[in-house]
């Protein structure tokens, strides 16, 4: 064997006192070394590919995972977005009875469709990357509570207007003549033409006479203010004691042959306030009230306002 290519190792013994001589091959030597160096790369490289897969095995745990529970995120707000939307169809169908209830004319579907106000939402640019199913969902969802967001502006926008107009109409209800400013009062003469029992003659009769016992009460028929009141008269006054309510809107009453007078100009009176009695005052032949009801300046039929 060449020995260029052998290392002698000297090793001392000091129990025997001698010296031993080992020769190694140096190809054998470098060939130990070079199997040995290899097997430690290949089993630090399968370590780090099994360490790298594992870590990816648990990150796609993970995502699976938050991709399930997403999912499960999802279904529930489905579920509540078609809850919604049956409240929303409650709410439709009350604003339209209600509407009927304050003579309002009902919002048709193409404008609840529609709607009012809120943001258009572009899901696309925020969601694209996500899974197509989830992204589907997502996108669903949006679109939904951007409908019903527009929906519940006009709901709320409506219920103001119903409000304002159910409120005019008390307003307007409280202020029409509406009851008998008499009560139990027994009709002697209606509105029209009649023979005037003084001349003996056909003549108009722009009222209702109530007849009723001296000192029965005279109650306001509506909500109003005094406009007029004559306490004191001449002879030839037909009314006698009189009081005149202004009601607005051009509507007033009147209020003819009172005995006793308890209002005066300017105050406000509600419907079954009393305002006065019963008497013989003015040209009359017996006791009994004279009442008209005046729109825009012209006589009306009290009795197309009575209602009791």
């Amino acid at each position: 064997m060449d020995k260029q290519n052998k290392i002698r190792i000297f090793r001392y013994n000091a129990a025997t006192n001698q010296v031993h001589i080992a020769e190694w091959d140096v190809r054998k030597v470098m060939g130990a070394l070079l199997v040995a160096g290899t097997g430690f790369i290949v089993s630090f490289a399968l370590f780090i590919i099994l360490t790298f897969n594992l870590q990816d095995n648990r990150q796609i745990s993970a995502l699976e995972r938050q991709n399930q529970v997403l999912q499960e995120h999802l279904a529930r707000l489905s579920e509540k977005a078609s809850a919604i939307e049956q409240q929303i169809q409650h709410i439709k169908q009350q604003d339209e009875q209600l509407r009927i209830f304050a003579s309002l004319p009902v919002i048709d579907e193409d404008t609840w469709t529609q709607g009012t106000g809120g943001a258009e939402l572009d899901v696309d640019e925020e969601t694209g990357f996500l899974p197509k199913p989830i992204h589907y969902k997502i996108t669903e969802i949006e679109k939904h509570l951007g409908k019903f967001q527009k929906q519940l502006g006009l709901a709320e926008e409506g219920t103001r207007q119903i409000q304002r107009k159910l409120q005019e109409n008390f307003d307007l209800l409280s202020h029409t003549p509406s009851i008998r400013p008499v009560v139990d009062g027994i009709i002697t003469s209606r509105f029209g033409y009649r023979t005037d029992p003084f001349i003996q003659k056909k003549k108009m009769h722009n009222g209702i006479d109530l007849l009723a016992k001296p000192g029965t009460p005279v109650i306001a028929p509506a909500d109003g203010v005094v406009e007029f009141v004559r306490s004191q008269y001449s002879l030839g006054e037909t009314y006698g004691k009189v009081v005149v309510i202004n009601h607005g809107r051009g509507v007033k009453t009147r209020f003819g042959h009172l005995g006793k007078i308890y209002v005066k100009v300017g105050q406000r009176v509600k419907r079954f306030d009393p305002i006065g009695q019963v008497g013989n005052t003015g040209r009359s032949t017996g006791p009994h009230l004279h009442y008209e009801v005046i729109v825009h300046n012209h006589f009306r039929d009290p009795l197309a306002y009575i209602l009791d």
